[in-house]
């Protein structure tokens, strides 16, 4: 494997999705799966919120930011996230397969861009895959419904960190309102 195919290797490791898969998989996958490898300079706009999710994007280095504006846009709420990260694989397939928020390139940004067909045909065709992409969404929906019957905290302040604590994609790092 060359050094920057074991970079990428060692990159994709850190996400939950390719977790357990091992060096000759990755090299099956990667020779089987058409990809693209993208630079996105300083405030570019990756994807936009209302858009359709066509493609998994994988930042493998370099900070972006997630915007999510809320149904009346009366509010927004931007996170810096720090990379490796996979932008909301939870809606590639479903009912409503349209990104959430709007994802830019704070600094320069290093990607991972797969297409949907390619997840479909190929990545799902892998177990280890297949049952992390299972295991990443039952966690996030288990997370969202233990959220949604919780009894709300009778003081106003404990009630506003409930309300961004379900809207923020993480609970740590910079958050801007």
């Amino acid at each position: 494997m060359n050094k920057i195919n074991s970079e990428l290797f060692d990159t994709l490791l850190g996400l939950p999705l390719f977790q357990g898969i091992s060096r000759g998989e990755f090299i099956e996958l990667m020779g089987r799966m058409r990809f693209t490898r993208k630079l996105y300079a300083a405030g570019t706009t990756i994807v936009s919120q209302d858009e359709p999710c066509n493609t998994l994007f994988f930042i493998l280095d370099g900070l972006i930011t997630a915007q999510h504006e809320s149904g009346n846009r009366k509010y927004t709420i931007t996170e810096w996230l720090n990379p490796p990260t996979v932008l909301q694989p939870e809606v590639i397939f479903g009912l409503r397969t349209r990104y959430t928020g709007t994802y830019t390139a704070f600094t320069s940004v290093r990607a991972l861009e797969i297409d949907k067909g390619a997840v479909r045909d190929v990545l799902l065709n892998y177990e280890v895959f297949r049952l992390n992409y299972l295991n990443l969404l039952s966690t996030r929906l288990q997370q969202k419904q233990r959220d949604l019957w919780r009894p709300l905290p009778p003081e106003t302040s404990a009630r506003f960190f409930r309300f961004l604590h379900v809207r923020l994609l993480r609970p740590a790092g910079k958050k801007e309102i």
